[in-house]
């Protein structure tokens, strides 16, 4: 969330889609519920920090592995 120009997140839960956004670790809207839904779980889209990072072009192979790995250790 620190290291970002820009981080949205998306939380489905309880039947309703919880809203909120971010830069560089600071709130840029407050949380807001935008919908009714009955999925569950999160979604984060993240805009790194160009100032911070020095490479920002990812692989995508090596993420999938990781958030692979992530997904079984972790509920």
């Amino acid at each position: 969330n620190a290291l970002s120009k820009r981080l949205h997140v998306e939380v489905y839960q309880n039947g309703s889609i919880y809203e909120m956004e971010f830069s560089k670790g600071k709130p840029t809207r407050p949380l807001k519920v935008i919908g009714e839904t009955e999925k569950h779980g999160t979604k984060v889209t993240f805009l790194p920090d160009d100032s911070i990072f020095t490479v920002t072009v990812y692989e995508y192979d090596v993420l999938l592995k990781r958030f692979g790995a992530l997904a079984f250790l972790n509920k």
